[in-house]
């Protein structure tokens, strides 16, 4: 059986279905039974449970993680994940970290700007410079993969997910034009704006994450696969397909 935390987000409702579709006795945990609903649809088992409970000690863990979790610094979300990690090392079983790249799903939050002004504003620089990425959906096939290993070891794997290739904001902008059909300019945003450009849309803590994390991810090659690295998995779904599915929810 196989019990999935934060079940209701798109990585974790991505990994029950997976699981589902391969005959596994799933059991999704939630904080609200409200949204429950579309797991039990699919045959999960649904609960309220504590992930801190001592009692209830897994064989295998499979943490969702951040590219940059292997760095020291603080570079904001991706250390938060590196605490995460480092807790979890000091249960028994066997752990595997799948430290995801970038979803591009954040981008759907830009949409309406972007379609109004013909501009997409971004905090990624030089606009032409292509970073690991991935759709948040191919996590959930990419995790089922990894649980469904048969368990013949303990310790720590650290597996890296990203998409079929990496992208830039240059061609955010192109695969955008092509579903708009209009033609889509970039635009830098200065760092002086980046607070109050994150606080309009997060909390100010989390505005703070944000900014170190996509500061890091512009000096290059620092949020990217780390040197303890055991796997690179890569999903399927290229960036323009995934921006065609978010822009068609629209």
């Amino acid at each position: 059986m196989y019990a999935i935390f934060s079940a209701t987000g798109k990585a974790g409702y991505a990994t029950a279905v997976s699981l589902r579709k391969a005959g596994m006795h799933v059991r999704a945990m939630v904080r609200n039974e409200s949204k429950a609903a579309p797991l039990r649809e699919i045959g999960c088992e649904t609960a309220i449970a504590d992930l801190f409970d001592p009692e209830t000690q897994p064989s295998r863990v499979l943490a969702i993680s951040d590219y940059g979790a292997h760095v020291k610094n603080d570079i904001g979300m991706p250390t938060i994940c590196r605490g995460l990690e480092e807790r979890l090392t000091r249960i028994g079983g066997h752990k595997i970290f799948l430290q995801s790249a970038e979803h591009i799903q954040g981008w759907e939050r830009v949409f309406p700007a972007v379609k109004e002004s013909g501009t997409l504003q971004t905090i990624h620089y030089p606009v032409d410079n292509p970073l690991p990425t991935i759709s948040a959906l191919d996590l959930g096939p990419i995790a089922a993969r990894l649980l469904l290993r048969p368990l013949d070891k303990s310790g720590v794997d650290v597996v890296h997910a990203e998409g079929p290739q990496r992208y830039s904001a240059a061609d955010v902008a192109n695969a955008l034009g092509q579903h708009l059909g209009r033609s889509i300019e970039t635009s830098i945003v200065p760092w002086a704006q980046w607070e109050e450009l994150f606080e309009r849309v997060v909390k100010p803590s989390l505005a703070e994450l944000l900014i170190k994390a996509n500061d890091a991810q512009n000096q290059g090659g620092l949020v990217d696969i780390g040197p303890d690295s055991n796997e690179v998995c890569f999903g399927t779904t290229t960036l323009f397909d995934a921006l065609g599915q978010l822009l068609m929810s629209l």
